[in-house]
């Protein structure tokens, strides 16, 4: 998911094409493709300012009623969230609407023809979902944790309601679009060369040999040029590494909630289905390290999972899992040379401020671990 920041640093050197402002229609499926960067030129609706959503209430007695119309990836993903926090029949029945106020405006997809029909066929798709969401209120705004708080009415005492929404949560329902249309279509991630935020975007497959990309920031297709990707990035993710994708974001969501063994777990079963990317490992390694629980936290080996992240992706924030991995095993000596690495390859200075305070813990006597730590985008 993107940082919180993300928006802010992204919007101070992108110029949004003013033709995009407040589109609330679909263009003709006819109409040719504009092909923006993948990850640039956001369109608008955006919720200004960008805001922390409140965490949403969380019922433990929760009861289902409602039985969806429809199926696929969101409604399985909302399943998997319910079991950490208890998704509502609103979420569902608004999910519902969506879906299908979508499948009836795009109709039937054949992918016949040459190319150039084809993309047309599935550009026509990400767009109708684009004007769905807008019809119902939604706006970007970074970060929109999980699909169910994408789907929390939030109230915003200048606008009125609205909902929350970004790259990843609207790309879970463009997929469960194109899975109805029986359209092949993938999420896949990426990093921004700049702040090293990551962002998703849907791929639409339209026959063996080519594909189509779409970003749901920017509203339009989307051509990926962002160099020196890690080997996970940039190409289609499973239905499994998906899941492992949202099951780490569940853990997330568990560990901001306080229950740790849950956070663990969640992030152990996306470790299990996604296990070409880091970010389970390093989170897993980082509750582990920062975090005092007894339930489940002996069976976790920090530095082994903290080791596999930055074998995977050698970056800062991975080296800074490494370095309270390392002081919590009481290797101080190895926490200051993975912390000095995270200090070196940090991107933005509060980042290297932040992991020059860290490295303190490991210098200054006495030395302690990261118990205790805040809670950041590890």
């Amino acid at each position: 998911m993107s940082g919180y920041k993300a928006i802010a640093a992204l919007l101070s050197f992108v110029v949004i094409p003013t033709d995009l402002y407040g589109r609330a229609t679909a263009l003709d499926a006819m109409t040719p493709a504009r092909i923006i960067e993948c990850g640039y030129s956001p369109a608008e609706p955006i919720h200004w300012p960008q805001v922390k959503l409140a965490q949403r209430p969380c019922d433990k007695h929760g009861v289902r009623h409602y039985v969806p119309k429809h199926k696929g990836l969101a409604f399985k993903i909302l399943a998997a969230e319910s079991d950490v926090c208890f998704v509502p029949d609103s979420a569902y029945q608004l999910l519902d609407r969506l879906v299908g106020e979508t499948l009836a405006k795009v109709g039937p997809v054949a992918l016949e023809g040459d190319t150039d029909a084809r993309t047309r066929e599935v550009i026509a798709i990400g767009r109708a979902t684009a004007d769905v969401l807008i019809a119902h209120g939604f706006a970007l705004n970074i970060p929109t944790n999980t699909l169910a708080d994408a789907l929390t009415l939030r109230n915003d005492p200048q606008t009125g309601d609205w909902y929350s929404i970004d790259c990843d949560t609207a790309s879970m329902i463009v997929l469960t679009v194109a899975e109805a249309l029986r359209v092949p279509a993938s999420l896949v991630e990426m990093t921004y060369a700049g702040d090293g935020k990551q962002h998703n975007f849907v791929r639409f497959h339209i026959d063996d040999q080519h594909s189509v990309n779409w970003d749901t920031n920017g509203q339009e297709q989307c051509r990926l040029s962002e160099p020196d990707l890690p080997p996970y990035q940039g190409i289609d993710m499973t239905t499994d590494a998906t899941m492992g994708y949202v099951y780490r974001l569940l853990g997330q969501l568990a560990q901001e909630l306080g229950n740790y063994p849950l956070a663990a777990r969640e992030f152990q079963r996306a470790t299990d289905l996604y296990p070409s990317s880091p970010s389970a490992y390093n989170s897993l390694a980082w509750l582990i390290s920062t975090r005092e629980f007894t339930h489940g936290a002996g069976t976790f080996d920090a530095v082994q999972l903290a080791t596999k992240a930055t074998g995977i992706q050698p970056n800062s924030d991975n080296y800074d899992t490494l370095a309270c991995a390392f002081a919590l095993a009481g290797d101080y000596e190895q926490a200051r040379q993975a912390e000095g690495e995270a200090i070196s390859r940090s991107k933005t200075p509060e980042q290297k401020a932040e992991f020059a305070n860290r490295l303190s813990l490991f210098t200054t006597k006495p030395y302690r671990n990261c118990i205790g730590v805040a809670w950041t985008d590890n």
